[in-house]
């Protein structure tokens, strides 16, 4: 069985992660328990916003990737 290693820093906190297949940015935010809702995430430098959500589901994660998440609250 072939298992994946992945460490990766989130927000500034380093994340040792094994899994059975390769993760997507996608699986990151399911696996961290973000909402596909008003979030900014940042991956590598690069930026995706809600209007270009759909390539998240494309981008596989390697080891010592670097994400930052914002979720964007609203209140009154």
């Amino acid at each position: 069985m072939k298992v994946f290693f992945y460490s990766i820093v989130l927000s500034g906190e380093t994340y040792k992660i094994y899994t059975k297949s390769c993760l997507t940015l996608s699986d990151m935010i399911t696996f961290f328990n973000y909402g596909n809702q008003l979030n900014i995430l940042e991956f590598n430098g690069q930026i995706y916003t809600k209007l270009n959500k759909q390539k998240i589901h494309q981008k596989y994660l390697q080891n010592k990737d670097q994400l930052e998440i914002i979720t964007i609250v609203g209140g009154g």
